[in-house]
């Protein structure tokens, strides 16, 4: 689709006449141009920012940014009709208003803030931002476009015809309960996507202390202090991730599961320490050992288990479970991802 809008801007001759046009043809020429290159703003939309491939988004980009200049270029050859370029000039405006969300920093920045891999609640916020800002200048363009198609039709005497604008063919969107908050001009996708990361960076919390509690397991000698105090490390990390849009029972949940896994290194690890590499345990020693062997394994295991419900619970709420649904449901037909 995109190489062939791409092939229908560049087949605009390179001049035209328009000798033996209505208002009507004019306008009309007009508003065809203008509709391709919304529905190609549209599609740039769709597909540049969540394409992880730096190669492929930077070709969807390119194709993009040059329809704008064909688009332009194609505006530009045609002359004002009896003197009136108002409706053209108008059109021109979007144009290069289109281009410019794609040129430079802006769309860097865009971009940066769908796909990095750890995010902030200031990212959002910006994100937010840069969307409301987008929207509200796309909205008074097309109202001045659309003033301007009126002053003309009433000038010319011919009645504008009401008709949709081409749009992308229609697919699957993704929904859920809550999303988008309400106030909120982005997707319920895109607040997913958010929060998929959010939870990337707290699971590897909880990964870095099941690893750190591994390697006591697996390898405890008498005087062995390093796993608490890379628990009491992670610990210290999780505190220092933010909640995630005012929600912070699943950071909580990551700082809890430290402090029970530290909890139970400190209780029962000098006991394990002291005999392990003993080649014989008395009874009373062996108890002693049994105990403490045991109840580091049911309580880290009870204690990954309230975590995992922490887990599920904030992943149900922000869309995550429900997103990993449809993905599965509509791979290859979905948008707004």
């Amino acid at each position: 689709m995109m190489l062939l809008l791409a092939a229908a801007f560049a087949q605009e001759p390179d001049t035209i006449s328009i000798r033996g046009w209505s208002a009507t043809d004019y306008n009309d020429h007009i508003v065809d141009i203008s509709d391709r290159m919304w529905m190609r703003f549209d599609l740039i939309d769709e597909l540049s920012l969540v394409v992880p491939d730096e190669e492929a988004a930077a070709a969807e980009l390119d194709l993009f940014l040059r329809a704008c200049d064909e688009g332009i270029a194609a505006l530009q050859q045609v002359p004002p009709y009896r003197g009136d370029a108002s409706i053209r000039d108008s059109a021109l405006q979007e144009l290069h208003w289109m281009k410019a969300q794609y040129e430079g920093e802006g769309w860097v920045e865009v971009r940066d803030l769908y796909l990095k891999p750890e995010v902030l609640n200031a990212d959002l916020e910006r994100l937010e931002s840069l969307t409301r800002t987008s929207i509200a200048q796309a909205t008074a363009l097309e109202e001045t476009v659309l003033q301007a198609q009126e002053a003309f039709a009433r000038k010319h005497r011919f009645s504008l015809v009401d008709r949709p604008a081409p749009s992308l063919p229609e697919g699957p969107e993704f929904s859920h309960p809550g999303l988008p908050p309400e106030g909120s001009v982005l997707k319920a996708s895109t607040h997913a996507g958010f929060a998929i990361r959010y939870d990337g960076m707290v699971l590897d919390r909880q990964n870095a202390m099941v690893d750190a509690l591994n390697v006591y397991i697996e390898s405890p000698w008498e005087g062995h202090t390093g796993p608490a105090s890379d628990l009491e490390r992670e610990r210290d990390l999780a505190a220092g991730l933010e909640d995630w849009q005012g929600d912070a029972s699943y950071r909580d949940a990551a700082v809890a599961l430290a402090d029970d896994l530290v909890g139970l290194l400190r209780e029962h690890g000098p006991t394990v320490d002291k005999y392990i590499n003993r080649l014989v345990l008395f009874p009373k020693a062996r108890r002693s050992y049994d105990s403490s062997t045991l109840a580091i394994d049911e309580d880290s295991d009870a204690a990954l288990a309230r975590f995992a419900i922490e887990m599920e619970a904030f992943r149900d709420r922000w869309g995550i479970t429900a997103w990993d649904r449809f993905v599965e449901a509509h791979d290859g037909e979905r948008r707004g991802d």
